[in-house]
């Protein structure tokens, strides 16, 4: 098993073109995709440092086997590795591959891509994946955001961006204040991509609608949309200045 560098990783390359990323949710989880490869995808361990830098990030993908099939055995359904291993599917999350894309996925268009019943994001540059990670979104799955504490579905931009903010009760809907909380995307009213450092439960709903990243994944989805945020400033907003913010599609 190689580790990426840049994260201290250990992935696992897919060899099904139908499947995005499978992730092991006890972890820290973050998956990256190179120049010749379908998908990579792995985990982290507790106290891992990353750079931050996707390009660096996606330049040192590392693979440690390929899956080939999903299986039945002994009334659970697993998936087998090449190398022979069994891995249980309930222990996974998968993000699997559009049968049609967005109109928006064309040349090399951002755009970021977030389900909520695999808890999975994934960074795509056109017709082209990139980056997975596993998220955590509002904790009532799939029901009304103005009634419940879900996620709201739909097609919306990232409209303005902060290194760090305080999220409390006037931006999230419940009452609670949460200091310094790093790379904070909105993009729609209080709802927003960030980093979560108060908990490593990704792959499963937990927020009050808010999508939750660890850290290494939040800085890294944070550098790869727009607006940019110039260096030492502290944020930035869509408009004139900065361009349209990127497109964050949010599916059931």
């Amino acid at each position: 098993m190689r580790t990426h560098r840049a994260t201290r990783r250990n992935f696992l390359k897919t060899a099904s073109a139908a499947t995005a990323a499978i992730a092991l949710p006890y972890y820290v989880p973050a998956s990256a995709f190179g120049a010749n490869e379908r998908i990579v995808t792995g985990h982290i361990g507790v106290g891992a440092q990353g750079s931050g830098n996707l390009n660096r990030f996606l330049s040192h993908a590392a693979a440690v086997c390929d899956v080939d099939s999903a299986r039945l055995a002994k009334a659970a359904k697993t998936v087998e590795a090449k190398n022979g291993k069994w891995l249980r599917s309930s222990d996974l999350k998968t993000a699997s591959k559009p049968t049609s894309l967005p109109w928006f996925a064309r040349k090399k268009n951002r755009w970021v891509q977030v389900s909520i019943l695999s808890q999975t994001l994934v960074l795509w540059e056109g017709e082209t994946p990139i980056y997975a990670t596993l998220v955590s979104t509002g904790r009532d799955g799939v029901g009304d955001p103005k009634t419940t504490w879900s996620t709201p579905t739909g097609t919306f931009r990232v409209y303005q961006k902060h290194v760090t903010t305080t999220m409390d009760s006037d931006v999230a809907d419940s009452e609670f204040e949460l200091r310094d909380v790093p790379w904070v995307q909105y993009f729609q009213g209080g709802y927003a991509l960030h980093a979560a450092y108060w908990h490593d439960d990704f792959g499963r709903p937990r927020s009050h609608g808010c999508i939750n990243m660890a850290p290494i994944d939040a800085r890294i989805v944070f550098n790869f949309t727009n607006p940019d945020v110039p260096e030492h400033w502290h944020g930035s907003e869509a408009g004139d200045l900065f361009g349209k913010g990127t497109i964050v599609h949010i599916v059931p």
